[in-house]
């Protein structure tokens, strides 16, 4: 790897890493809602040693 293909690529490894970051602390146009659903919960869960 040549010296000017590895600032290239770490040129772009920042280039792309500032634009997620902009557009992560852009305040969004909608709230984010989450829903979560599920049925049939009963005591008898694997995660509580019931087999």
């Amino acid at each position: 790897m040549t010296l000017r293909s590895l600032l290239r690529l770490v040129g772009a490894t920042l280039a792309s890493g500032l634009l997620s970051a902009n557009a992560a602390f852009a305040a969004p146009s909608r709230p984010t809602i989450l829903r979560i659903v599920s049925e049939d919960n009963g005591p008898e869960l694997g995660c509580y040693g019931d087999p």
